[in-house]
């Protein structure tokens, strides 16, 4: 994935409109965090430059070590997206685009996953977004944050399972398994003109699956 120097790279607030009613929208959707709205913001920012920082945080909130809840991450993901997504949507519904399918940051630019070829117009979307820098590095963070929801769910699902009646070879088949499908799974996509992102629900799903058969043995 791109990454840009330390004194360089952009954060979350960067990326949100300059006016106050953003500023003000952001401050509402974490001011339930146990710290102030900002410093939990700031806490999540600085967890999304490599897959070991969100692991770090996401380790803190299961020990009840960070000042960040669950509620909070969940709830700067569900903004920002909206956000990056309107964007992504404007710009799908000029090229006249209904669907892409999975789309990733490799070798430093945006790619179809599989090896199928582009439709024109998917391969319009794909030069846009490797030309435009702001836009691109915006997918990028809303990405790395919906993999910081997971990996945090995947946790708080764990400890659900743990005062259960699963047994220790069930819960961390369960970590590992989720933690590699949530890795795998970060990918974009547009379906029905919309901006999709490719891990989310993996957490919830695989933890009904996991109760599901509980409950019926």
């Amino acid at each position: 994935m791109q990454t840009t120097s330390t004194t360089n790279r952009l954060t979350l607030f960067d990326y949100l409109d300059k006016d106050n009613s953003s500023a003000a929208a952001l401050q509402s959707v974490v001011d339930m965090s146990k710290s102030s709205p900002l410093e939990a913001a700031q806490t999540v920012e600085d967890s999304l430059t490599d897959v070991q920082s969100i692991d770090a945080l996401v380790d803190k909130i299961n020990a009840g070590d960070s000042k960040v809840s669950q509620s909070t991450i969940a709830d700067m993901l569900e903004f920002y997206f909206k956000q990056v997504s309107d964007e992504v949507a404007d710009k799908a519904e000029d090229l006249g685009l209904e669907s892409v399918p999975p789309i990733a940051m490799e070798d430093g630019k945006w790619q179809l996953v599989a090896d199928d070829e582009p439709t024109d117009k998917q391969q319009a979307l794909l030069d846009y977004l490797n030309r435009d820098t702001r836009l691109s590095e915006r997918l990028e963070r809303v990405s790395s944050l919906s993999q910081l929801n997971e990996l945090s769910l995947s946790q708080q699902f764990a400890r659900n399972l743990q005062e259960g009646d699963a047994s220790e070879d069930e819960v961390t088949d369960f970590l590992f398994s989720t933690r590699d499908e949530i890795l795998a799974g970060k990918v974009l996509g547009i379906d029905n003109g919309q901006l999709t992102l490719g891990n989310v629900g993996i957490a919830q799903g695989a933890y009904d699956k996991l109760s599901d058969t509980k409950d019926s043995e």
